[in-house]
């Protein structure tokens, strides 16, 4: 992708002109259909930016991952994501557990991402899951004032999935101790 492509793209998305954005690389993909960062980019926007969870996505991202340059990891971590917000859990977790995913992209939701995957795939995961689950709490409580009690849940309905009664009722206590409802 050219510096002008680039630079023109930035700006669409500084102005917040998601749609207008996605147009325009559709633009330069039919003249570079095998551009990678063109590839990333158009998928990442469409899921980020514009909530698009597509086969067409996973199917760009997929050929990204294929091309093993220099966007692999981040094509890696985004893949995790829309395989998890598609449901497909198994998918999601092995985009996530790829050696080459890139943990700093996205890392929040990444995070989440990934412990909803081991959260659903089964039992031997569920310690993993709750790991990701608590770097999101990790993270909120160093750079935010304050921790969402949605992790809290989310890690109970977990333990409750699999029985775990007395660790459910803990991670309930702290949701409980956030909302002071």
């Amino acid at each position: 992708m050219k510096t002008t492509e680039k630079q023109k793209i930035s700006k669409l998305l500084d102005k917040e002109n998601y749609q207008e954005a996605v147009s325009y690389i559709e633009d330069l993909l039919v003249k570079s259909p095998s551009d990678e960062e063109l590839l990333f980019n158009h998928s990442f926007i469409k899921n980020y930016y514009l909530d698009e969870i597509s086969q067409s996505i996973i199917d760009e991202l997929t050929k990204v991952v294929d091309m093993d340059g220099e966007y692999k990891g981040k094509a890696l971590t985004l893949l995790c994501i829309v395989y998890s917000e598609s449901a497909e859990f198994f998918s999601a977790y092995t985009a996530g557990t790829d050696p080459a995913v890139d943990h700093q992209f996205l890392q929040f939701v990444y995070y989440e991402a990934m412990g909803k995957a081991c959260f659903e795939i089964g039992y031997n995961h569920l310690e993993e899951g709750l790991s990701y689950i608590d770097k999101i709490i990790e993270f909120e409580n160093k750079f935010d004032e304050s921790i969402d009690s949605y992790w809290y849940t989310l890690q109970a309905e977990a333990y409750i999935r699999y029985q775990q009664f007395d660790n459910a009722r803990m991670k309930l206590e702290k949701a409980y101790e956030i909302d002071g409802e």
